[in-house]
């Protein structure tokens, strides 16, 4: 183990060419493949995504634990009048119901496949003032209550990783 060296010319760390050809011992090929394909499918929504919509979903976000947030106090944090907004939204074709839904569908999808996050935090996170209305609306985006959507992620997972493996 080398030593560390404080206000150094250099900061980072070097890999022998050696190491990096070096197989990962725990590596799982099949595993790599999964998340190369997530990733990219992750970034080509990142992509998509242009500019008002885009920070509005972030201060959306940033706000939905506190409940549905209004659509003048986003406008406020983005710096631009609530008129102005709006018209932004809608030349980029989105409603502000349709952004705030939008953004709590794609929260949903990914804390749900978090299992270390329980069903009543995430309806919390996403703002909802009970668990009943964050299950009617995982039936409206997903036609499945948020534990049968769960499962089907992790099974659907579960069956990629082995199709993979028989590859």
């Amino acid at each position: 183990m080398a030593p560390l060296t404080f206000d150094a010319g250099f900061n980072g760390f070097l890999v022998s060419n050696e190491d990096l050809a070096c197989k990962l011992p725990t590596g799982i090929p099949e595993l790599a493949e999964l998340h190369d394909r997530i990733a990219g499918q992750a970034i080509r929504k990142f992509e998509s995504r242009t500019g008002t919509t885009h920070r509005a979903r972030q201060a959306i976000a940033r706000r939905l634990p506190d409940g549905t947030p209004l659509r003048s106090a986003i406008a406020d944090e983005l710096k631009m009048g609530d008129h102005t907004f709006q018209r932004r939204l809608t030349s980029e074709g989105i409603s502000f119901t349709e952004l705030v839904d939008d953004t709590r569908r794609e929260l949903a999808q990914h804390h749900l496949a978090d299992p270390r996050v329980t069903i009543p935090e995430i309806a919390y996170l996403l703002g909802y003032a009970d668990q009943s209305t964050f299950f009617r609306a995982t039936h409206r985006w997903f036609g499945e209550s948020p534990g049968e959507y769960r499962t089907r992620v992790f099974d659907g997972l579960a069956r990629e990783i082995e199709a993979a493996r028989q590859n």
